[in-house]
């Protein structure tokens, strides 16, 4: 506007009334987008709310700067005309770095019209031309998406080295093989610090890493290291060396990617089958670092099975028999004793000397309600038998559950498909009925998430399309700039696959996901400038092919002005290497994806789809009638000018 001869304050306020229908188009798509992740109620949603939040504020407040505060410092610091400027002793020192941009931007723009130009001369190349573009983007995204993955490791470190022993292992031995694990971990020059944790139910040796190692690499070396020097030590089952994850659950000092499988059914003996066989057949696969069961074999116990039937016909339950017994063993508490605000426990216990042997149990003696006296042993029997130290209960059947870790560079979805394929399934087929086994933990909690997560990104698409109806009235015009979400999806897929290939850690897990939420809003916001600017042209009397090419002339500019801006803004997100860095590495490569490609491509699909729409609203009288008067009132409102008259 400066340089069609206006001064600063006009020109300011013409600048501003021209593009602040797109600008705020482009806004509450962007911010839209972020609703459907408020209801979200899964781990995904804890995570995505605070940053949702954030962006959304943020970029209403930018909204109210740019159409406020921007043009008024328009109008008071940009003083001088463009050639004024070159002339300023700042412009001549840049002059030539001005000159190698504009040559570069003049030939890409023109590079672009012409190939444009071009097709609008037919309506089988534009329509080959749409065609191809947006199938490609469909078939390329969806062949290489990755596989999905639920929350990043993060790249803590702090190992630990966990000890498994057999049941009943006295707490001197197990302190012991602790302080046999710290001495070998010692000759490491790597590590800072070194804590050992003694319990009953496990040990563990925690490792600190020096900061220099704290890069992923250096943390894969020393958790190899330190898993070869614990191999041999006597009185362990086995020390399994893991990374410890960020985002901590059960088992929270496991690191790498853990697969849950139950296994329920009535009988016992026939669930520590089936489960011996998932073991072996776990361990077989190369993917799998170790297999862990919180089921154990404890030490031998007696068990006493109570004749149901016997007992009731004396008159004697289940109950009665077993706290008899549990008064003569152990002793029972009968009831409290206050002295002086004191409490002491009253505890019935039958005399020690009665119960010094097992024999001695069957001689345990009963006073029935009709008066006799029976034994132990004239109603149950005595058996020496190893029991579990624990059984567990899934939806009222007896279980065991396994857990799987799977290598860290192995994403959750590939894990759960080998898992399945090589050793659920085949296990499934060979059940005996009333048994079943179930794949759980992360891998259920990734299906719930994902189907959380797909359903929003739908609802974001769908908010996204009705507002700009609302704003542009109009179903079509929306339309054709929805198209510019595949080339968006297409891009981030290839930029999470390149930052996967510049640090193998990065994945396709829900925070990723975050990334192409951000994309949905964002994409648009390019081809909404350029639709938004076509209509203008057209309302200032330019025919239709010839204002969607002014449009893609005059909007290169400001369209790679916020490109080059965000993606460099995203680059350090992604090359970063610093703490904490990777949590974040996918969002960014996914978003810095796909911009990049929506960009590229959204200057050539669509024009040549809003030219194509435009072409068969002529050739067709009916459509001629509805869209005509809609759009341009609707400009005319975006603009801040009043609408037009009817036309007769």
């Amino acid at each position: 506007h400066r340089q069609m001869g206006k001064g600063r304050l006009q020109a300011a306020i013409d600048g501003a009334t021209e593009v602040w229908g797109a600008v705020l188009a482009s806004t509450l798509t962007t911010v839209v987008v972020f609703l459907p992740i408020l209801f979200v109620k899964e781990e995904a949603g804890q995570l995505f709310r605070a940053i949702a939040v954030a962006i959304s504020v943020s970029i209403l407040f930018s909204l109210v700067v740019s159409l406020t505060v921007v043009p008024m410092l328009s109008s008071r610091l940009l003083t001088g005309t463009e050639d004024q400027l070159r002339r300023s002793r700042l412009g001549r020192f840049l002059d030539p770095l001005l000159n190698l941009l504009d040559r570069f931007g003049g030939g890409f723009v023109g590079a672009v019209v012409g190939l444009l130009d071009w097709l609008r001369r037919s309506f089988i190349r534009r329509l080959a031309a749409a065609g191809i573009i947006t199938v490609l983007a469909v078939a390329l995204a969806y062949l290489f998406l990755p596989p999905m993955d639920y929350l990043p490791q993060g790249n803590r470190n702090l190992i630990f080295a966990y000890i498994k022993t057999p049941p009943g292992l006295n707490i001197e031995d197990r302190e012991r093989i602790v302080a046999e694990l710290e001495k070998r971990y010692l000759e490491m020059k790597e590590l800072k610090y070194i804590f050992g944790v003694v319990r009953t139910d496990f040990s563990l040796v925690g490792v600190l890493a020096k900061d220099e190692y704290k890069d992923q690499s250096n943390m894969r070396r020393i958790v190899a290291g330190m898993q070869k020097r614990a191999f041999g030590i006597p009185g362990a089952k086995g020390i399994f060396v893991t990374q410890s994850p960020l985002f901590r659950r059960r088992f929270a000092f496991i690191g790498g990617t853990n697969i849950d499988i139950d296994i329920k059914g009535d009988d016992l003996e026939t669930i520590q089958q089936i489960t011996g066989k998932l073991q072996d057949g776990l361990r077989t696969l190369k993917e799998v670092n170790f297999v862990n069961t919180e089921f154990e074999v404890g030490s031998p116990e007696l068990q006493i099975h109570v004749d149901r039937e016997k007992a009731s016909n004396l008159g004697l339950s289940v109950g009665e028999v077993g706290y008899v017994i549990e008064t003569m063993v152990n002793g029972t508490l009968a009831g409290q004793f206050r002295e002086r605000g004191k409490e002491l426990d009253i505890k019935l216990k039958g005399p020690v000397q009665e119960i010094n042997r097992t024999q001695d149990l069957d001689r345990i003696i009963f006073h029935t309600p009709s008066g006799r006296i029976v034994r132990l042993s004239d109603i149950a029997e005595v058996r020496s038998e190893i029991g579990p130290t624990k059984v567990e209960h899934v939806d009222l059947d007896r279980a065991i559950k396994l857990t799987a870790n799977i290598r860290g560079d192995i994403p959750l979805e590939s894990a759960i498909t080998l898992v399945n394929e090589k050793v659920v399934g085949p296990a499934r087929a060979q059940l005996p009925l009333g048994y079943a086994i179930n794949v759980t933990g992360q891998a259920k909690d990734l299906d719930i998430t994902w189907s959380s997560i797909k359903w929003a990104l739908l609802l974001a698409l769908i908010v996204d399309y009705l507002l700009m109806c609302s704003l542009f009235e109009s179903w079509l015009n929306p339309l054709i700039i929805m198209f510019s979400v595949p080339l968006a999806a297409l891009g981030g897929v290839l930029g999470v696959k390149l930052a996967h290939l510049y640090e193998p850690a990065t994945k396709m897990d829900v925070i990723t996901m975050l990334g192409f939420i951000i994309l949905a809003g964002t994409v648009v916001n390019n081809a909404i400038l350029i639709v938004h600017q076509s209509l203008n042209f057209m309302q200032e009397g330019f025919r239709p092919q010839e204002a969607i090419l002014e449009s893609v002339r005059t909007r290169i500019r400001p369209i790679f002005m916020t490109t080059t801006t965000t993606v460099f803004g995203m680059l350090p997100l992604v090359i970063s290497t610093g703490a904490g860095s990777e949590l974040y590495r996918g969002l960014g490569a996914a978003v810095l994806g796909g911009l990049s490609m929506s960009t590229l491509f959204t200057l050539v699909l669509v024009p040549v789809l809003f030219s194509l729409w435009l072409d068969v609203r002529e050739a067709i009288p009916v459509l001629r009638k509805v869209p005509v008067g809609a759009q341009k009132e609707a400009m005319s409102y975006l603009n801040g000018g009043e609408q037009e008259e009817e036309r007769r």
